[in-house]
């Protein structure tokens, strides 16, 4: 059984790229040391790593500690591809951000437009989150939720924050410590809604059996497969059946690391897949050439390489590695 692979949060600012801020060194606190004069010189930061798609909801908050005159602080998320680190979240493709001064809510623009409340300042926590399941953006203040900012919200995002007053200074809080606004139980609530959504839908047990038939004959469980069409009073599909043995058979031989028998079995049972997939039969090639370094076959892996590995040399060159991505 495969395990789940485990996503990292992010930890803190990525510093790599950054003009016109102090940093702590902790990296969660910025202050904002420009003056603030043209819209390219926006002291921009993302997060080092983006949202895990593993969790219902990725979130993070700010708090503003201060700012000098109007809060131009801007608060979203914006894409591996952020051109300009000198712009605010929302005003180039690819971003999304609510600006404190004005209250407006950006994407792909600096004009924006006005949205529920009217911005934020200093003393504030704001915090925004992508809702992964719904596609959905929302904002907090101060642990109060404030709506579905933007919808159709898709990709890969990290948490970002631009200032743009002299003086301004934030901290973020990735969830190193606990949020002001319970996200925990808005991911709850998500959680439960969509079950009992699910759980709504009425399932026909015709099609609940043919998925059922459909995942034993994909994965090769022949003789669970029999007795599930003798418990739903039905007959196994030779035709299926045999196409689920066939694929044993090659799938036993490469698993026993006999490749060769494989690759026999392959071309008698499968004849096009070597037009269809010729990268499949070059991945079992390779393994054939292992399989004969395993078995210390030193000079028949040799020979195998020379007589038949070498013919992909000129096919890599000219597909640009094809076969090899």
């Amino acid at each position: 059984m495969e395990l789940e692979t485990v996503e990292e949060s992010p930890s803190q600012f990525d510093t790599s790229i950054s003009t016109f801020l102090e940093i702590s060194k902790d990296r969660l606190t910025v202050k904002y040391t420009g003056i603030g004069r043209n819209s390219h010189d926006v002291g921009c930061l993302r997060s080092d790593r983006p949202f895990p798609k593993n969790k219902a909801i990725g979130y993070f908050e700010i708090f503003i500690h201060d700012s000098s005159g109007k809060c131009q602080v801007g608060v979203g998320i914006a894409s591996k591809d952020f051109p300009s680190r000198n712009r605010q979240p929302g005003w180039e493709e690819g971003t999304y951000g609510w600006m404190g001064d004005d209250g407006n809510k950006c994407n792909g623009t600096s004009k924006g437009e006005p949205w529920g409340e009217l911005g934020f300042g200093p003393g504030d926590v704001v915090g925004c989150g992508l809702v992964f399941g719904q596609q959905e953006l929302f904002f907090t203040r101060n642990g109060r939720y404030l709506g579905v900012a933007f919808r159709r919200v898709k990709g890969e995002f990290y948490p970002t924050v631009g200032l743009h007053s002299p003086g301004a200074s934030v901290t973020v809080n990735f969830g190193q410590r606990p949020f002001k606004y319970d996200v925990e139980a808005m991911a709850a609530d998500i959680k439960d809604r969509t079950l009992n959504e699910i759980n709504a839908q009425a399932v026909h047990v015709g099609d609940l059996n043919a998925l059922i038939r459909g995942y034993l004959l994909h994965y090769g469980y022949e003789d669970t497969l029999r007795c599930f069409e003798t418990a739903c009073g039905g007959s196994v599909d030779e035709h299926a059946l045999r196409s689920l043995q066939n694929r044993k058979r090659v799938r036993g031989a490469v698993l026993g690391g006999e490749i060769e028998q494989a690759l026999r079995l392959m071309a008698e049972l499968y004849p096009t897949v070597q037009s269809r997939d010729p990268q499949a039969i070059f991945l079992l090639q390779c393994q054939q050439f292992v399989e004969l370094i395993k078995r210390r076959d030193v000079v028949g892996a040799i020979e195998f390489a020379r007589g038949v590995l070498s013919q992909y040399r000129n096919k890599l060159d000219a597909d640009n590695d094809t076969y090899l991505r």
